[in-house]
C-alpha cells in the first residue's frame, strides 16, 4: 500500500466515539468553580466568626489587664503616700523621751519658780522656749498630742497605769496624765499613760 492509501483508510472505530466539545467542557469547569466558590464562602464565614470571637476575647482580656494595672497603680500610689506620711515615725519615737525630759524640767522649774533667783527664772524661760520650738516642729510634721485629762478612757488612745476613786467623776474618766501620748497624722504612735477613775 502506498502512503496515500494508508492515510485514507483510517479505521471507522475512532469516529464512533463522540469527542466532547469545548462548550461542554466549560460547563463542567463552571459547575466545579461554583461549588468551590460556595465552599470558599463557607470557610470564609467560619473564619470570620472565629476571628470575631478571638477579637472579642482579646478585647476582654485587654480591658481586664488595663483594670488590673490601674488597681495596681492605685495601690502602689497609696502605699507610697502611706510610706511618706509615716516615714518620720521612728524619728518621732526617738524624740519623744527628749520631750518628756523637757516636760519634767519645766514641771520641776515651775515648782521652784517662787524662788527669787534670777538664774532659775532664766533657765525656766529657756526651757519653755525650746519646748515651744519642739511643738512647732511636731506640728509641721503632723504630730499631735493626745488629749487625756477629763476625757473618757479610750484603750486605742490611752494606757491605764492606775485607777483612783474620785467623787463626782464618772467611771472610766482620765484623771491624770503620767506620760503624754502622740499621734502621727491619724495613727497613734504612743498611747498616753493615764490614771483612770474607778
Amino acid at each position: 500500500m502506498t502512503e496515500s492509501n494508508q492515510e485514507q483508510e483510517l479505521p471507522d472505530s475512532d469516529h464512533d466515539h463522540e469527542v466532547p466539545t469545548s462548550d461542554h467542557h466549560s460547563e463542567i469547569v463552571e459547575d466545579a468553580g461554583e461549588q468551590q466558590d460556595v465552599l470558599d464562602l463557607d470557610a470564609l464565614k467560619q473564619t470570620l466568626t472565629m476571628s470575631e470571637e478571638l477579637l472579642r476575647l482579646e478585647k476582654e482580656n485587654t480591658l481586664r489587664a488595663l483594670a488590673e494595672l490601674e488597681n495596681f497603680k492605685r495601690r502602689k500610689e497609696q502605699e507610697k503616700q502611706d510610706f511618706l506620711k509615716f516615714a518620720n515615725e521612728k524619728l518621732v519615737l526617738e524624740l519623744l523621751p527628749v520631750i518628756d525630759g523637757f516636760d519634767l524640767a519645766v514641771a520641776h522649774s515651775t515648782q521652784a519658780e517662787g524662788d527669787s533667783d534670777q538664774n532659775s527664772r532664766t533657765l525656766l524661760e529657756g526651757i519653755k522656749m525650746i519646748r515651744k520650738q519642739i511643738d512647732t516642729f511636731l506640728d509641721k510634721i503632723n504630730v499631735s498630742k493626745i488629749d487625756t485629762v477629763n476625757q473618757e478612757f479610750d484603750p486605742n488612745l490611752h494606757q491605764a497605769v492606775a485607777q483612783e476613786t474620785r467623787e463626782g467623776v464618772a467611771a472610766q474618766t482620765v484623771l491624770k496624765e503620767m506620760q503624754s501620748g502622740y499621734r502621727l497624722h491619724d495613727r497613734v504612735i504612743r498611747p498616753a499613760m493615764v490614771v483612770v477613775s474607778a
